[in-house]
């Protein structure tokens, strides 16, 4: 279940109702993602709002937008500014919602479910039982005005709940044979975002912006077998955090400078769905992988500032930004034996 969006070299602005794919425009924990120029994931580099949302100890996007509170996302390849020049890839950039003058709001509910698609046309046919799956999606958004022409507010909320399954084996000894059968692989996956926008004056405008999301998830386990067992899955826990606020400020028709700071918290923990030792059979994996428990910590401190200056046809701009990036990655491996047989 991956959808990829080819994106050919230029600066591309798409708004989220010119493509379903702005529903996911981050990784998602069943490996959704933007692929500009057929890249992999990890040399992109992501920000949202412009605060910086990536992996800095395994490389990747961190957390995830739901399509109600983003209006729009900048896609570079290749041309890079200044201040997003890092990249092996490209940068890309999501852009929040923020209130309007009048009280609005939108929801949305998508539903996916076993019994009303077709099998896959690899799907081997001679297994006899059908990939249980199905997802639930629920979306909300809403939005206003505090105080008249001045300050705005606006909040989104989406849930995932996906129960899925996945392919696992056991070992029939009575007749040598690989038994395939299905194992539970559940999601649950809760994204929050919330606003403020404020104009205090005509030339300055204020943003802050607080979002989050909560991800659990189940699945197998990396195999050097063709097939795990039931046991050999592993369950994902996923914290993210991040705080964002900005100050443009004109000082005249030509001179714009923009200051913005972000703090920002990630937390994975992976764990064995059942500890146990880990025996390779020549076809089969079965216990617990050794590289599980794992987990990575991450906190991020960002802060930057850049000044626009307009001469006629010319366009100068001087900036700088300054980050403090605070990672941990434990790798808990090898805590259960490992027994090989050939």
């Amino acid at each position: 279940m991956c959808r990829v969006m080819q994106v050919p070299a230029a600066v591309v602005t798409i708004t989220a109702r010119d493509s379903a794919l702005a529903r996911r425009v981050t990784t998602e924990p069943d490996g959704t993602f933007v692929v500009p120029n057929l890249a992999p994931g990890t040399v992109d580099i992501m920000t949202i709002d412009g605060a910086d949302n990536n992996d800095d100890v395994v490389g990747g996007p961190l957390q995830n937008v739901t399509q109600e509170a983003v209006q729009e996302f900048q896609i570079a390849t290749d041309r890079f500014t200044a201040e997003s020049g890092r990249s092996a890839s490209s940068t890309i950039n999501v852009v929040t919602n923020s209130g309007s003058d009048s009280l609005r709001g939108s929801g949305s509910f998508f539903a996916r479910d076993s019994a009303w698609q077709s099998l896959p046309a690899t799907y081997d046919r001679s297994f006899g039982d059908k990939p249980p799956f199905d997802r639930q999606q629920f979306a909300a958004a809403i939005g206003g005005l505090v105080t008249a022409q001045r300050v705005f507010w606006f909040g989104a909320l989406e849930y995932r709940n996906q129960d899925g399954a996945v392919l696992v084996g056991s070992r029939d000894v009575a007749t040598r044979t690989i038994r395939r059968g299905f194992a539970p692989a559940p999601l649950d996956d809760l994204l929050g975002s919330a606003r403020i926008d404020g104009h205090p004056r005509d030339a300055d405008s204020l943003m802050m912006r607080h979002g989050g999301e909560r991800a659990d998830d189940t699945g197998a386990s990396t195999l050097d077998r063709a097939i795990g067992s039931a046991s050999f899955r592993q369950a994902s826990r996923n914290r993210y955090q991040s705080l964002v606020g900005s100050w443009t400020r004109i000082f005249s028709p030509t001179v714009v400078n923009a200051l913005s700071a972000s703090y920002s918290t990630f937390r994975n923990r992976i764990e064995p769905v059942t500890p146990l030792p880990q025996l390779t059979f020549p076809s089969l994996a079965d216990g617990t992988s050794f590289r599980v428990p794992q987990g990575t910590r991450q906190e991020r401190f960002q802060l930057s500032n850049n000044a626009t200056l307009v001469r006629g046809a010319h366009t100068i701009r001087a900036g700088g930004e300054w980050q403090r990036v605070l990672a941990r990655f434990d790798l808990d491996v090898f805590h259960s034996r490992s027994h090989s047989s050939r």
